[in-house]
């Protein structure tokens, strides 16, 4: 990593030479039509300048503060958006390691795994550093805490801010997750006659729905119920909507296992049907009925633990 970039700045130092070089030789008419097309350019960025007396729009309206605090402001603008550039640099150069690193490069596909991940992390950093400091933890004079009102408003807004930020993760991990799913599921396909190969997919596959599973619940769990704030009551457990998790969660599954279990009670009534006299067959057969049979007792009992924890409204 560190020798590629070293080459594209030696290759953007010789270009910048080689410019002044050319500049330097050419007729006047030319070069002033060159510097004219540089102008151009720079009319069209339309980026505030000192010269036209434009103040950054952040920085404090104050005898003595204004431009030192307008300076300041343009200096982080500018090492903001440039370690932008080359946290996205990075990125597809990791990116680009990946895809040519292939089989057998464990090490190298994991250090570049790590690097798309902090220049990730530090692209969020960079570009949510005013919100982070100015709207969520500080304030525009660290006013944050001046009063309980004030707090709890900076408190609303760090709350806003994090949620969008855990949001944008849990979709990429959701995609990231439904992707491993369809992957894993094509490789038992394709793979079926490996038994360690299927064993992996199906683990993945365990994993990538626990996580799911987490990414959809998590939100809930935490604000809802483990720590529910309210203004002048502060956090505490929510019993109530914790009974209502449980037993949501309690249904959806035994739905599933009974669904399941159904599918398998057929397929075992098939095999005991075309067993024959096939001893093997038909004690098969069995585990595979008994097994849905079990199935279907554990989703009903499931189902009337959780009734009997939350009773249903009449005309549900």
């Amino acid at each position: 990593m560190q020798k590629i970039l070293k080459q594209l700045v030696l290759v953007i130092t010789m270009m910048v030479v080689m410019l002044t070089v050319m500049h330097s030789n050419l007729p006047h008419a030319f070069a002033l039509g060159y510097d004219e097309f540089l102008n151009t350019i720079g009319e069209e960025a339309d980026l505030p300048t000192y010269e036209s007396g434009d103040a950054h729009e952040q920085a404090y309206n104050e005898t003595g503060l204004e431009s030192i605090t307008s300076a300041l402001y343009y200096v982080l603008d500018y090492i903001k958006y440039v370690l932008g550039g080359i946290a996205v640099l990075f990125m597809v150069i990791s990116a680009y390691q990946l895809l040519t690193a292939g089989e057998g490069s464990d090490e190298e596909i994991k250090k570049q795994k790590e690097y798309f991940t902090w220049a990730i992390v530090g692209l969020i950093f960079v570009f949510a550093a005013d919100t982070l400091v100015k709207d969520m933890f500080f304030g525009e004079e660290g006013q944050i805490l001046q009063d309980e009102e004030t707090a709890l408003t900076f408190a609303g807004q760090a709350n806003k801010g994090i949620r969008g930020i855990y949001m944008l993760l849990e979709v990429f991990v959701g995609a990231g997750a439904v992707l491993a799913i369809a992957y894993d599921g094509s490789k038992m396909v394709i793979a079926s006659y490996n038994e360690e190969e299927v064993t992996n997919a199906k683990k993945h596959i365990f994993w990538a729905l626990i996580g799911l599973f987490f990414i959809g619940t998590s939100e809930l769990i935490v604000k809802k119920i483990l720590f529910p704030y309210e203004p002048g009551e502060g956090a505490k457990i929510n019993v109530s909507e914790g009974k209502i998790f449980i037993a949501n969660i309690t249904n959806f599954i035994s739905a599933i296992i009974g669904f399941v279990s159904i599918g398998m009670l057929i397929y075992g009534g098939y095999l005991y049907v075309t067993g024959g006299v096939s001893e093997e067959n038909t004690g098969k057969a069995k585990k595979v009925i008994f097994g849905a049979i079990a199935g279907i007792l554990l989703a009903g009992a499931a189902f009337a633990i959780a009734s009997t924890i939350i009773p249903m409204d009449p005309g549900t």
